[in-house]
């Protein structure tokens, strides 16, 4: 467990990377470690360079996933 000072400022500034939501961002992340590589990662280099490192942040899917796999976080 960090801070409260500590998480505050993680939430501010990672808000400000314009990665989504905390939750979102949390969530795909979390797919992405379990999935890396195969059609549920959603970050995945499969899909070519540019969209690993940026365009996954310029797409909009048509079907997000819910938060189950963050409700340590909600």
């Amino acid at each position: 467990d960090a801070h409260p000072v500590v998480k505050f400022f993680l939430l501010i500034f990672g808000a400000a990377t314009f990665q989504h939501s905390v939750l979102t961002w949390s969530s795909d992340h979390r797919r992405h470690h379990k999935n890396i590589d195969q059609d549920d990662d959603p970050y995945s280099i499969k899909k070519g360079f540019w969209f690993a490192h940026i365009g996954w942040l310029l797409t909009n899917e048509v079907e997000k996933p819910g938060f189950e796999n963050v409700y340590d976080l909600e």
